[in-house]
């Protein structure tokens, strides 16, 4: 599949994925804070250089959202502006090989609105996903 192919795929998904949270999937929806990096673990990894092995993503930037596709998973993350504060929601979802499979959505923000926060989180919500397949 070649990247325009890609980009028009993850198009697609992410209008089926925000269709589907539209339509009353807020059961979805979790907010990143202490205890959410509590409960993942991600806090007791955070002083180790590479605690989850990158896995190879293509990257799509476009003005309304970065995408993050992997044969496993394609991640979201569109950061606005909300009441005078800088959000991120990310978006979780299966692979573009499957059929549309949303597995979580997290909104950030405040102190927990950084790249390496984010990253750590898709990280671990990965690592959970996986081992949950096994």
């Amino acid at each position: 599949m070649d990247d325009d192919e890609t980009y028009e795929r993850c198009e697609e998904r992410f209008r089926e994925i925000m269709d589907l949270l539209s339509n009353g999937s807020s059961d979805f929806w979790v907010e990143l804070d202490l205890s959410l990096l509590e409960e993942l673990g991600v806090l007791s990894d955070f002083r180790e250089a590479n605690p989850f092995p990158p896995p190879r993503f293509e990257l799509f930037i476009s003005e309304e959202k970065i995408t993050l596709v992997s044969q496993q998973f394609v991640f979201w993350l569109l950061p606005m502006e909300e009441d005078d504060m800088w959000v991120t929601y990310a978006i979780i979802a299966g692979g573009l090989d499957d059929p549309p499979l949303l597995h979580q959505a997290v909104r950030a923000r405040g102190v927990y609105n950084t790249s390496k926060m984010l990253m750590r989180m898709l990280g671990k919500y990965t690592q959970v996903i996986e081992n949950l397949k096994a």
